[in-house]
């Protein structure tokens, strides 16, 4: 996948929330930049019969694995954590400094931010959880309630990364509207079906089943 293709988004937004305030150019916004397992097997289905239908198909095989985060045993831990993180994000001032954002995180989670960023474990949840909103955006309708915990997970991590980063220990951060950050989903998670080819001249329809 090409870079720029990645950063072509669309924004999903929690139905219940109101729309959040945009944030200043220099934040960088909640996406994922690097393909997922999820994005690149729907994106091969691009342009091919049915692509639509498979991809919904390939989501629902997806939900029902034991990387769906939402019903995952190994990403508890991380969902609790996020749980935590959001309650003590909103006894904060509208904006504080990275290294107070950080301090809070590793008050609540007893471990550095920067430690927790690095781990391979939760390199692997916010694929998981990247994942998993993909997967509930091309089918949706079996667990609607989904959304919110996924949305709300990505968001732990958007602060937790923001928290980690030593470029903005020193620097404002605006939890109070990065914490309604939208998360940017790519356009080719939506893929395209190719046209039915043309009936060769003076053949019969298919028959009606």
């Amino acid at each position: 996948m090409s870079t720029n293709q990645v950063f072509k988004f669309v924004v999903v937004r929690p139905p219940e929330s109101a729309a959040p305030p945009n944030l200043p150019g220099e934040f960088p916004r909640l996406r994922l930049d690097r393909p997922t397992t999820v994005l690149s097997a729907v994106e091969r289905l691009n342009g091919t019969p049915q692509a639509r239908e498979n991809a919904g198909r390939l989501a629902d095989d997806f939900i029902q694995s034991a990387n769906y985060v939402p019903s995952s045993p190994t990403a508890e831990p991380y969902l609790q954590a996020a749980a935590r993180i959001e309650a003590a994000v909103r006894r904060l001032p509208e904006a504080v400094e990275g290294a107070q954002l950080s301090a809070v995180i590793e008050q609540e989670l007893d471990e550095n931010p920067g430690q927790i960023a690095a781990d391979p474990n939760f390199l692997s949840f916010e694929e998981s959880l990247w994942d998993s909103l993909y997967a509930h955006l091309l089918a949706p309708a079996g667990r609607p309630a989904d959304r919110d915990i996924l949305i709300r997970a990505l968001r732990f991590a958007y602060l937790l990364k923001l928290a980690a980063d030593p470029v903005n220990a020193s620097r404002p951060l605006p939890v109070g509207r990065l914490r309604a950050e939208p998360p940017l989903i790519p356009p080719s998670l939506f893929p395209a079906s190719s046209p039915p080819e043309p009936a060769e001249p003076g053949a019969e329809p298919p028959p009606r089943s």
